[in-house]
């Protein structure tokens, strides 16, 4: 009952502003017939305004509806052209290292090396053997041309990517690599970013173990390793590896994984360094000093 008299009191309401307006016209029009124009203009704005103001919101709101779509339709476009753009480098990317893989395998059967490794021999890998207790590689030098191109035991070996390992064993044109990854192997290097020294030991797995660095010292993932030439074998400078975990050891030094640069299980050709200069003479106790304890 109260909506029905709600309801039948809004229609009274409005009909009564109905009557009054039409009489406020009907004196306006007798006094002055211009003002009636002016009136039916205005009663127009009023009852036909919110909705010319709605509509050109509508009209706003289309327009900007639209121009995000062709801003969108853009954006895809050049989407679209990078990821073409992407493969295609890709692709280049592809041919490029296949182009170089070509050239090595050429400058490998004439007996040369890259430019970027002076003084290097090129080896070619016949033979892998990656034990748990063992790891490493069997090269032949191809086309020797005299005995400076024979391979020489204790010869660094390294990739153009970084260090492999070095020779422990000779048969000439053939020589056995020990991987920097075998149990056996000990490489001096050193911390790139912050130059501290240390032994970088091979261990079980793909994996090597830094030792020697004590715990107040700043070891980070991703620090990159590089020969630091103390250890007489190897020339200063060479990638190694780089860090992937550090670890509380015990309560003097790290626990520092390190993985290789190279990777190892992928090995094709090599390149042989010429051997350190022996130091073992330089070692020796000069001629009436104090003997070594």
């Amino acid at each position: 009952m109260s909506a029905r008299r709600d309801l039948l009191v809004l229609v009274f309401l409005i009909l009564g502003q109905l009557i009054l307006l039409s009489a406020q016209v009907r004196d306006w029009a007798a006094s002055d017939p211009a003002s009636e124009q002016s009136l039916l203009a205005g009663t127009a704005l009023r009852i036909f305004g919110p909705a010319l103001r709605a509509s050109q919101g509508v009209d706003s709101f289309l327009a900007r509806v639209s121009r995000d779509l062709r801003d969108r339709r853009r954006a895809l476009a050049e989407v679209e052209r990078l990821e073409t753009e992407v493969e295609s480098l890709r692709r280049r990317n592809v041919e490029l290292e296949g182009a170089r893989l070509q050239l090595e395998s050429l400058l490998l059967a004439l007996g040369q090396a890259p430019d970027e490794i002076p003084g290097a021999v090129p080896a070619e890998v016949i033979y892998a053997e990656h034990r748990p207790w063992r790891s490493t590689v069997v090269v032949r030098v191809p086309s020797a041309r005299g005995d400076q191109r024979q391979p020489a035991a204790g010869a660094p070996v390294m990739h153009h990517q970084g260090l492999v390992g070095r020779i422990v064993q000779t048969a000439a044109p053939l020589a056995r690599v020990q991987l920097i990854t075998d149990r056996a192997s000990s490489v001096g290097v050193m911390i790139e970013r912050t130059r501290r020294q240390a032994v970088l030991q091979g261990a079980t797995g793909s994996e090597m173990e830094l030792e020697y660095v004590p715990l107040q010292e700043d070891v980070r993932p991703g620090d990159r390793l590089v020969t630091a030439g103390i250890d007489g074998v190897y020339p200063r400078g060479l990638p190694v590896g780089v860090v992937v975990r550090v670890e509380p050891g015990d309560e003097i030094f790290h626990e520092i994984r390190v993985t290789p640069t190279v990777d190892l299980s992928r090995l094709e050709r090599v390149f042989l360094l010429p051997p350190q200069p022996p130091l073992e003479d330089l070692l020796q106790d000069e001629p009436g000093g104090p003997p070594s304890p």
